[in-house]
């Protein structure tokens, strides 16, 4: 075709042909050599001055309007003139004008988009404006352009505009040059479809046209870039790169037209270059912290990806272009692709190649598997447990599992299968779709599972995590099937197991216990100043319209109005009172100043007993008990006290006070890490005096010496010791009063 162009070119001056043959024959490209002399100079001259005159002309930015006949100019010698290095250099508004006319009368063509660009910076070398998208600003087509020109125009326009600086491959440099990857203003991040192309054309015709213009032009220029960049994909396959590189124009073709039927052919064409049942090299363990260390198997899997993610929606659309069995071998090497990646992105906690590109595909899985009838399922199952076999649980160690669900369901049945446990993947087996709503799908998880229904079934840690990933599914789950596996049966067993376990544990609800008001009421009532204090309160059993309220506080600067804080050390005043709940009346009430001892022993915590101390008819006392530590390091001592109280009218009355409770740590060579406890409990005893029932105390002594389980050794018998009420108080022999550390009478 150049050497035919040429000839036509010496012949210009003196040949006339008709316009129509010469919109067939004559079109100028980028592989036309350059004349400087295919016009004489004052022809060019002369041309430039009346396109000068008719760009002044313009009105405002709008299109300057071409003539219908020029003075100077005819298609031959316009044909001519783009041929000459000179035309680069007219200025910008004559140059524009020239190049409309060329667009007009159909002179550009091209047969590959790198043909295209070196047209076209010949008519605007680099540096000048406008430039194609490639390069600077948009140039836009007036609505005379013929539809070849429109689609060179395009090709800048739409085209990722990183291909016209890449080397090598223009996805994988784009990548690695941080170069955003666009059709058009459309964002591709590898993903599919890619429709960018097809919806950038309108923004490319619609300069000036009307609706119905612009539309029609649009088809016109997308056949015009279908049949170019097929032909190209036909005759060099993927020997190109740049611009030309054979995914680029598979991408594009796949865009333009998803239903396009040389799609398959063209598919079948650059296959082979891709080498997709040849193993990639990875290393089995290991990290780089250098990513160019498997640069060429990350380059490898980046341009399979592209090609199956092209392939598989085709193959889908035309299954009978290819042989029986195609659309199983390609979803294979999707899911092998994928791994591929998988791994090889795990060297690097930042990939920059492969980690863009979407090797989960949820949505093509959840499609794929279901819409054919479960032989890609199977086939994905199978190919999971080839892996298990081959590499144990060493995918599991990956930091995702992208890819099909069903791949990575058989991989962990059949690790388990194989002994080598879930390989911690135990979401993998997807046991909630044995809940699923259809019959099919629970059928088929029945089957996919029954190979290791004997480790589903057995007790143990793994049936109890099993149970713990149903347990979601199985609310409200009535089965439709028999279960196999009895797992929902064993989810609610558990549950109600767990819930019963719960309550067992829970302390028992106090009937006695009374709220914080009751306390705040009671304050007031007996103007206690400020409000740090320790309180409790507590129902009278025998009354539960009336509480017993405990208020301990620091007497410090008391009458000042300012009460001392439950921080600082010091003796507190201890004030009780039978509070009436129901008008808000104290009944009882009993004022002690420095009845709590609190120094290097501190003052720790405040109850009220209410025992069934009853000491004689229609005499019940109640007792506050209080407790004492050590606070220092290495400390270990710590004190209980009681003291019982009997209702007198509107006073309280003390009736008895000891220590009942003691610890400490007793270390001896034997045992260094030994305690001793002592505590004291009372019961109601059989005799009486002064009108008062005696009180029997029971005081048991451990001493413990722990072994390695924390296992106390042993303790000594049970003592007792009756007390006698000598008509104001009940009085304890010394011999029984605890040793140290607690208030005794």
């Amino acid at each position: 075709m150049a050497v035919w162009a040429w000839l036509c070119l010496v012949c210009l001056a003196s040949v006339s042909i008709p316009v129509h043959a010469q919109a067939e024959r004559l079109r100028v490209t980028g592989d036309m050599p350059a004349r400087a002399n295919a016009l004489p100079r004052a022809e060019f001259d002369a041309i430039v001055a009346e396109a000068t005159e008719l760009a002044d002309k313009r009105p405002g930015d709008e299109i300057v309007p071409l003539p219908d006949v020029w003075r100077t100019l005819t298609r031959d010698k316009l044909a001519a003139m783009l041929l000459m290095p000179a035309f680069g250099q007219i200025p910008k508004w004559p140059r524009t004008v020239l190049t409309d006319q060329a667009a007009t009368w159909d002179l550009f063509d091209f047969t590959r988009p790198s043909d295209a660009a070196v047209l076209w910076n010949r008519l605007w070398p680099p540096g000048d404006n406008p430039q194609p998208n490639h390069g600077g600003a948009l140039y836009e087509p007036d609505p005379t352009w013929s539809p070849t020109s429109v689609a060179m125009l395009a090709v800048f326009s739409c085209l990722p505009s990183s291909i016209w600086s890449s080397q090598g491959d223009p996805q994988v440099w784009a990548i690695r040059k941080n170069l955003p990857w666009r059709w058009g203003e459309q964002q591709s991040s590898g993903g599919m479809p890619w429709d960018g192309i097809r919806q950038c054309l309108p923004d490319n015709v619609t300069y000036w046209r009307s609706k119905t213009a612009a539309n029609a032009m649009v088809e016109q220029v997308a056949a015009i870039l279908t049949r170019k960049f097929s032909d190209q994909v036909l005759d060099d396959g993927c020997s190109r790169s740049g611009p030309d590189d054979c995914l680029v124009l598979l991408q594009a073709l796949y865009g333009l037209d998803h239903d396009n039927a040389r799609l398959p052919d063209l598919l079948k064409r650059i296959e082979p270059s891709f080498g997709l049942d040849r193993a990639v090299d990875i290393p089995t363990t290991g990290t780089s912290s250098d990513p160019s260390a498997l640069d060429g198997q990350r380059t490898t899997v980046l341009r399979r990806w592209s090609f199956l993610r092209l392939k598989l929606p085709v193959l889908l659309q035309h299954p009978h272009a290819w042989p029986p069995g195609e659309l199983r071998r390609t979803v294979r090497q999707v899911m092998e692709t994928t791994l591929v990646a998988t791994r090889l992105r795990s060297f690097h906690r930042v990939d920059a190649l492969l980690g863009g590109i979407d090797l989960d595909s949820a949505n093509l899985w959840q499609k794929l598997e279901p819409a054919q009838k479960g032989t890609i399922a199977d086939d994905m199952g199978k190919l999971g447990g080839e892996y298990a076999g081959r590499l144990g649980c060493g995918l599991a160690k990956l930091d995702e599992s992208p890819g099909s669900p069903s791949f990575w369901q058989g991989y962990v049945v059949e690790n388990i299968r194989l002994g080598h446990g879930d390989c911690g993947a135990i979401r993998e087996l997807r046991l909630s779709l044995l809940m699923a709503p259809d019959a099919t799908t629970r059928k088929r998880s029945v089957a996919v599972l029954q190979p290791i229904a004997a480790e589903l079934t057995a007790k143990g840690e793994f049936r109890e995590r099993a149970l713990d990933e149903v347990t979601e599914s199985c609310k409200g789950y009535k089965p439709r099937t028999p279960d196999p596996f009895k797992l929902c049966a064993d989810v609610a067993a558990r549950s109600a197991a767990m819930a019963a376990a719960k309550k067992a544990a829970e302390p028992p609800v106090d009937p006695f216990k009374c709220g914080s008001e009751v306390i705040a009421a009671a304050e007031q009532a007996v103007h206690v100043v400020g409000n740090d204090y320790l309180g409790a309160c507590r129902l009278d059993p025998s009354n539960r319209g009336r509480a017993i309220v405990a208020l301990a506080y620091s007497p410090v600067d008391e009458k000042a109005g300012n009460p001392g804080s439950m921080d600082e050390p010091g003796d507190y005043d201890l004030d009780l009172a039978i509070f009436d709940v129901a008008i808000g009346e104290v009944i009882s009430h009993s004022h002690e100043a420095g009845a709590i001892p609190s120094d290097a022993i501190r003052f720790d915590s405040l109850t009220i007993d209410t025992g069934h101390y009853v000491l004689a008819h229609g005499r019940r006392a109640f007792g506050i008990r209080t407790t004492h530590s050590a606070h220092c390091s290495g400390c270990s001592y710590g004190t209980a006290e009681l003291a019982l109280y009997m209702p007198e009218g509107p006073q309280l009355s003390k009736i008895l006070e000891t220590v009942v409770g003691e610890y400490q740590d007793n270390l001896t060579d034997s045992c260094p890490n030994g305690t001793s406890s002592r505590e004291t409990t009372f019961s109601i005893g059989s005799g009486r005096s002064h009108g008062f029932a005696d009180l029997v105390a029971s005081t048991v002594t451990t001493f413990a010496c722990y072994d390695e389980k924390n296992t106390p050794q042993k303790s000594k018998p049970e003592s007792t010791m009756t007390l006698h009420f000598d008509g104001h108080a009940y009085s304890i022999p010394d011999a029984t009063t605890p040793a140290s550390g607690g208030k005794s009478s």
